[in-house]
């Protein structure tokens, strides 16, 4: 079967990898000169075991991170190899509570033992949800306890997505039955009755190829690719351009601990053993629209826009992590990543109710032979994708 998969971000090259395992020829498409530069490249990494969704009380968010944590691993190993997660994993997360978080400190414990119980309730390892809170003398070595009012350890980590990243390319390189369309936009799909038609520009040709399956693993435009073959949704959608900062510098991946603050606008830190990712929500959002697909594709900060988000993101966190205010230098080298995050919702995270702080109704949505991916998050990518993989060997 010669299958299409639309988007080279961490779904769709896992998809493109199993399917040509499986025997099918497969034509991976991306706008991007290379396989995962966007939304899979520019974040923290992080494998979600559901801690940081303390807004849904129901725990269906927690439940569904679980199982994409737990699938994450053994389903990216096959075409990294093990060498990826021993060597370019984080410091596990300690998580921080502003005295100003959406959620007193009382019901973040109560969602962290929420945690904890549903590992065991799907038959993992109880101990993988574990975490403790910080003395109140621990917590005074890293954070500036008038701003953080309660601090938990866990056992979360985060995969350096630049040598992931580097790793799957190998990967799609090597394959013999991918054939890679990098620098190509999908400009639609049509239903031909025996196959597809999927409509293409590349370097301003427009051109098609046919198809007998396709596989819609893209990113803010998946919708509205959707949306062409005459799928469409009622459930308003929110595209977020957020960017971080990275670097390489020794001094920060020495002494940095991986840290989220929760709940609401804040940031993360991420110290992996050869690189650090930082962020500050107010710097980094660069834009949020709320319709099918943004208005622009990309959105590149100019210089002096680039140097504003380097000093408020380091500020803030120094502000809020005083004790670790050494690593936090100016002259680290930072550079700015980052890309869009799609998700249903109407509001920004700064609002208790937005669904943005649910991210369990996604998934597989499968029309005959189209499968379109709705990912959620970077750690439900690689169960997604084996989702729909199976879809199409069962068809």
């Amino acid at each position: 079967m010669q299958i299409a998969v639309l988007g080279a971000g961490l779904t769709g090259s896992l998809a493109a990898l199993e399917l040509a395992d499986a025997g099918h020829e497969v034509t991976l498409f991306d706008r991007c000169p290379q396989a995962l530069s966007r939304a899979s490249l520019g974040c923290e990494g992080k494998l979600h075991m559901g801690f940081v969704y303390a807004l849904d009380r129901t725990l269906d968010t927690g439940r569904m991170m679980i199982r994409g944590q737990l699938a994450f691993r053994p389903l990216v190993e096959r075409w990294t190899g093990a060498a990826l997660f021993e060597r370019n994993l984080s410091r596990p997360f300690t998580y921080a509570v502003p005295r100003d978080s959406l959620m007193p400190v009382e019901g973040i414990r109560a969602h962290f033992a929420g945690i904890e119980q549903a590992l065991a309730d799907l038959g993992a390892d109880r101990d993988e949800g574990r975490w403790e809170e910080l003395t109140p003398l621990e917590r005074a070595a890293i954070f500036d306890p008038g701003e953080i009012v309660a601090a938990f350890r866990t056992r979360e980590i985060g995969v350096d997505t630049a040598a992931m990243a580097q790793a799957l390319r190998d990967a799609l390189a090597a394959a013999p039955r991918i054939a890679l369309r990098f620098g190509t936009e999908i400009t639609g799909v049509a239903d031909e009755g025996a196959g597809f038609r999927v409509s293409t520009l590349a370097g301003g040709h427009p051109s098609a190829e046919r198809c007998d399956a396709v596989v819609n693993a893209l990113w803010e435009q998946r919708l509205h690719i959707d949306a062409t073959l005459g799928i469409t949704s009622t459930r308003p959608v929110i595209h977020r351009y957020k960017v971080g900062l990275v670097t390489r510098d020794a001094r920060v991946r020495a002494g940095l601990p991986s840290v989220t603050f929760l709940i609401g606008s804040y940031g993360d830190t991420t110290a992996f053993p050869d690189s650090a990712y930082v962020s500050w929500y107010p710097a980094g959002l660069l834009a949020q629209e709320r319709r099918l697909r943004p208005s622009r594709f990309d959105i590149e900060p100019d210089e002096a826009q680039r140097q504003q988000i380097v000093r408020d993101t380091l500020s803030n966190l120094r502000r809020l992590m005083p004790g670790v205010a050494d690593c936090l230098r100016d002259e680290a080298g930072w550079q700015v990543k980052g890309g869009y995050i799609s998700a249903w919702g109407e509001t920004g995270i700064e609002d208790r109710s937005s669904e943005l702080h649910q991210r369990h109704a996604v998934g597989v949505h499968s029309r005959g032979r189209y499968h379109s991916i709705d990912t959620g998050k970077l750690t439900l990518a690689p169960l997604f994708a084996a989702e729909a993989c199976a879809r199409l060997r069962a068809a």
